[in-house]
């Protein structure tokens, strides 16, 4: 239950009926300073709780209840008053008031204020299991030394609100003297491990009722799993493949690094095929290699026969980034299809005035151009990020309030660089530019 102050004068108990003013001030005289008494008791019985320490913030200093639970400070003018209470055996908690003034016209009337604040026993243990998932096998372990949090309903106004312990080295924790009768929720935090982060991917449910003190509540366990980026395709050289050149290979690049063993054999070509729910469907299927480049996120597929010939491919295939994030991916190519690739990006300009991106391609008039992708990265950002499309040819610029972006929090400046892509039969293909060669913009954030 949330503690609320109550701008209440005892003298509105005796003088009910009275106009307003005598309410405010029975003797109708002129009232600076507030009387703030305030009564603990237990949160379950309503009994008064004797000899409980309360903590004026303000103040600095403590006054202890009597034997009614009550506490009676003297001489506070109008102002936010903080108190921390406590008293062994039950959790401490916080209760806080506003000393207002009520009257009206030039005689100063300042209410008196009563605050009852409820104190819950303690004696409520919480207890759980972490484990952490291989990315690969799929197997779980013990997550040894993993911060935990339990974290009491916010209402209640339990002093400190959150408490903190670590697993052990079977993946145990356990919280004891919580306080009864308050809902908890546990929270596992992001964690570091062997240079990958884990976190609870499906949390569930891990609120946990109020429970009576003396009882003991076993969570069901926790999984955490590594976490990352998704692996997002970024560019093709798709288009390159329109002069049927027999040496030609596949180029794939993600936004992110990719882990090498996932690469070999992962992927498959089909001719004559079609994409259906992210698979390759029907076809004749050519024989292909496939390896992962040094710079780490570039995947090439060669055909074994070393020939592509005019018709439709379906490639489809799957990614494991670094941090053990996977994605699986079809598209279909055209060799032959393409008669002139998109153009590409020469010029980037920012004019920090109009806050405006502007480019600039090699030709003035491309055919095959049906747009750009634009990306971004900031000072924070380990890889390129997608921030927009533009579905028009003739658009050569946008408008970026980085002030009031969500993804610009906390950067202090980002590069941008924009690709032009064409949709030919069905698909999307993008410019064959090397990343040397995307000549990305700085933009410094103000």
């Amino acid at each position: 239950m949330k503690i609320k102050s109550l701008a209440l004068l005892s003298s509105i108990v005796l003088l009910v009926g009275c106009d307003e003013e005598s309410i405010t001030n029975s003797m109708n005289e002129s009232k600076e300073k507030s009387t703030i008494t305030m009564k603990v008791v237990d949160s379950k019985t309503l009994l008064p709780i004797d000899s409980a320490e309360v903590y004026s913030v303000l103040k600095k200093n403590s006054l202890y209840s009597d034997k009614e639970g009550l506490v009676t400070w003297k001489d506070n003018v109008i102002g936010d008053y903080d108190y921390i209470v406590s008293k062994e055996g039950y959790a401490s908690q916080r209760a806080d008031l506003k000393v207002v003034e009520t009257g009206m016209g030039s005689t100063a009337r300042v209410a008196d204020n009563i605050l009852s604040v409820p104190l819950h026993k303690v004696g409520v243990t919480v207890k759980g299991t972490v484990l952490l998932r291989d990315s690969k096998t799929g197997n779980r372990s013990a997550a040894s030394k993993i911060p935990v949090v339990i974290k009491y309903d916010e209402d209640s106004q339990i002093y400190p609100a959150e408490l903190e312990t670590m697993t052990d080295a079977s993946g145990v924790f356990s919280f004891d003297s919580l306080a009864e009768n308050v809902q908890y929720q546990i929270v596992v935090p992001q964690a570091e491990i062997d240079g990958q982060t884990y976190e609870i991917v499906d949390a569930g449910n891990l609120v946990i009722p109020g429970l009576r003190a003396g009882e003991a509540y076993s969570m069901s366990p926790v999984t955490m799993e590594v976490v990352g980026l998704l692996p997002e395709l970024i560019r093709t050289n798709f288009s390159t493949l329109d002069t049927i050149d027999e040496q030609a290979d596949i180029y794939l690049t993600f936004s992110t690094n990719l882990l090498a063993d996932s690469v070999s054999n992962a992927w498959k070509v089909f001719k004559s095929g079609n994409v259906v729910d992210n698979k390759c469907s029907g076809g004749i299927e050519v024989l292909v290699a496939s390896k992962l480049l040094s710079n780490g996120k570039t995947v090439m597929i060669n055909s074994v026969s070393n020939k592509w010939n005019r018709a439709t491919y379906c490639l489809e295939g799957s990614v494991y980034t670094t941090e053990g994030r996977s994605k699986e991916f079809a598209m279909l190519f055209n060799p032959g299809a393409l008669s002139e690739r998109p153009s590409n990006v020469i010029n980037l300009n920012w004019d920090d005035t109009e806050y405006k991106l502007s480019w600039t391609v090699e030709k003035s008039e491309i055919p095959g151009l049906s747009g750009y992708r634009i990306f971004y990265k900031t000072n924070s950002m380990a890889d390129y990020r997608q921030f927009r499309d533009i579905a028009d040819n003739k658009t050569t610029e946008i408008t970026i309030y980085y002030m009031n972006d969500d993804r610009f929090v906390d950067a202090t400046y980002a590069y941008f660089y924009v690709l032009p892509y064409a949709e030919i039969n069905g698909k999307v293909v993008t410019s064959d530019v090397s990343d040397e060669n995307l000549k990305p913009k700085k933009i410094v954030f103000e």
